[in-house]
């Protein structure tokens, strides 16, 4: 994971994350994402267009930066979101919740998901586990 800031103004800042955002680099992300979230009245771009994979350590960071950010008077967009990322954004609902810049249909990169992880067979998809039908006991 790599990441870096720019100043763009007085009250504006873009924060660029690339690599992979999980378990393993969050944690090396959090002082700098503390600092950011300390100033008052900021404007934060955090640019996501080199991040190839988020995990939930990954969006409770930047969950945790939006809270932070908001109570102190500023706002949080991010933009150059697609991939992997742009699918569990959309699939927790934070698209609606965030200011969201995505450079991807997601419909588009949910097939390619889809079709990569599971194969399409005749019995259904080929990775999903199947459920049988079980018994049911008598209580008593």
């Amino acid at each position: 994971m790599n990441h870096s800031l720019i100043e763009d103004g007085p009250n504006s800042t873009t924060f660029r994350v690339g690599g992979e955002l999980d378990a393993i680099s969050s944690p090396e992300l959090r002082p700098t994402l503390e600092m950011l979230a300390r100033r008052a009245g900021r404007n934060i771009t955090v640019d996501l267009s080199d991040l190839m994979l988020i995990d939930s350590s990954g969006l409770g960071a930047l969950i945790s930066l939006y809270k932070r950010v908001r109570a102190n008077g500023g706002d949080v967009s991010f933009v150059g979101v697609a991939n992997q990322p742009l699918v569990v954004f959309k699939l927790l609902g934070l698209d609606r919740a965030f200011k969201l810049n995505v450079t991807a249909p997601v419909e588009k990169v949910i097939r390619i998901e889809r079709a990569d992880r599971f194969p399409r067979t005749l019995h259904g998809w080929g990775g999903a586990p199947r459920l049988e039908p079980q018994p049911v006991r008598a209580l008593g």
